[in-house]
């Protein structure tokens, strides 16, 4: 029935439901029940109302849509894509940048694409099976989504970008290129995704994070910020990346690894475990950090150099070579491990200390100061070196011995006990005990000194005491 306004009525009597209205400008809902017709068909009158807003054509493939919001059709111009037909759409009116009459891409049928929003298929691009594009999202070139992908909000796709299985992208997303994005991924916010990047499994991009080149990103990995990853990186399992953190070249990170702030993992290392990068730390090289090990603040891992454990490398520290830090040692001011130097169980290196060469330091040891360790020393026990001391050779210090000052030992020296090896005192070539003091410009060799012995500055420079 229809409703009459101030001056007409227009009789419903009509037998072949007909399709002008000219002079009543409301129609009440259930007058609309059975019409099946396209919604421009309505009406030649400007005015023309709907009362508020219910009232449903259902078109030809049984879709239905407000009459006021209908806004493409599908033309007869068809191409098949395996076993399905996808036909070439044309707008009906004018919205966003589309106007009347212009072509778009392929659907297979209005399900594909929402009737309400501004969003698109333009070109030659594709949406088919169950996918659906919503809200102001545009689809370009020759992109394909299909499967039961949803893209929407203002997302685009460009080129040859490909969005299936049960992806999600919106936001103010950007995928271009040849990038593939499909499972169960989700890309949203502002984040950009292109090259051949590869999104799958229930992996999460989104704010401002960039992914392009080869990358490869997948299970429940998760990349926001705006963190960069590129090159041919990979990024898996449940490791999250962050902040301004980059991620390239053939860079691995894996299992329950975070890495932020503005950490840079480049080359072919492997971040694993629980490890965590942060600060402005670096890895590049073959270098490798696993276990739940930290590399943090302006720290550098590279070459073959390897930190593991609870181990933590902090401040500007430089592992590099074939240096092992494991356990749960630390390192952190300016010190230089390198060569094949092992540092683990508690020990801990800091200040602008230096270990190389085959040098173990473990236990409870510190070295620290300007204190340098190399050869095949081995400093364990709660020995201390520091100062610009110096421990080298095959010699070794233990127990709770201290090495300081400008002190030197070396070759195949042993000191332990509560020894002190003191200003510029040099050992070599001797066995040091118990709780021997050995001081100023003292030199020892070839001789076990023990039990309470304590030997101070002598009268001549240079002295080489020989017991």
């Amino acid at each position: 029935m229809f409703e009459k306004d101030e001056k007409k009525v227009v009789d419903a009597e009509v037998g072949d439901q007909t399709k002008t209205f000219k002079v009543s400008k409301r129609l009440i809902v259930d007058d609309l029940g059975n019409i099946s017709e396209d919604a421009r068909n309505l009406s030649d009158e400007d005015n023309f109302q709907v009362v508020p807003g219910h009232a449903q054509v259902i078109d030809e493939n049984k879709v239905s849509v407000n009459a006021t919001l209908k806004k493409y059709e599908l033309t007869d111009e068809e191409i098949s894509i395996n076993s399905h037909k996808l036909y070439r759409i044309r707008a009906l009116r004018d919205f966003g940048h589309v106007k009347a009459g212009d072509l778009g891409g392929f659907i297979a049928d209005e399900t594909n694409l929402s009737h309400e929003g501004h969003c698109w298929v333009n070109y030659d691009a594709r949406v088919y099976e169950t996918a659906r594009v919503s809200g102001d999202a545009q689809i370009f070139d020759d992109a394909e989504v299909c499967g039961n992908a949803r893209v929407y909000g203002d997302a685009g796709v460009w080129h040859d970008a490909k969005i299936y299985g049960q992806a999600q992208i919106f936001g103010n997303t950007r995928v271009l290129a040849s990038a593939q994005i499909y499972d169960n991924a989700a890309v949203y916010d502002s984040s950009q995704i292109s090259g051949n990047a590869r999104i799958h499994g229930d992996a999460c991009i989104c704010g401002y994070a960039t992914v392009f080149n080869n990358v490869e990103i997948y299970d429940n990995a998760k990349i926001y910020g705006c963190a960069m990853i590129f090159d041919n990186a990979s990024v898996y399992g449940n490791a999250a990346v962050w902040g301004d953190a980059q991620v390239c070249e053939n860079a691995k990170l894996h299992e329950n690894v975070k890495v932020y702030e503005k950490v840079k993992v480049s080359g072919h290392a492997k971040i694993g475990g629980d490890a965590m990068i942060y600060g402005k730390a670096e890895i590049y090289n073959n270098a490798k950090v696993y276990g739940c090990a930290q590399v943090a603040e302006n720290a550098k891992v590279f070459d073959n150099a390897k930190v593991s454990g609870n181990a933590k490398v902090l401040g500007s520290a430089n592992v590099y070579g074939n240096a092992h830090i494991y356990d749960n040692a630390q390192t952190c001011g300016k010190v230089e491990i390198f060569n094949s130097a092992e540092i683990y169980g508690d020990a801990r290196i800091y200040d602008n200390g230096g270990i190389f060469g085959n040098a173990r330091v473990y236990g409870n040891a510190r070295v620290f100061g300007d204190a340098s360790v190399f050869g095949n020393t081995e400093v364990s026990g709660n020995a201390i070196v520091r100062g610009h001391a110096e421990v080298y050779g095959n010699a070794k210090v233990y127990g709770n011995a201290g090495i300081f000052n400008f002190a030197k030992v070396h070759g195949k020296a042993q000191v332990c006990g509560d020894s002190v090896v003191q200003g510029i005192a040099e050992v070599y070539g001797s066995e040091i005990l118990d709780n021997v003091v050995i001081s100023t410009s003292d030199q020892i060799n070839k001789k076990e000194i023990h039990n309470d012995v304590k030997i101070h500055q002598t009268k001549s420079k240079n002295h080489s005491l020989c017991l």
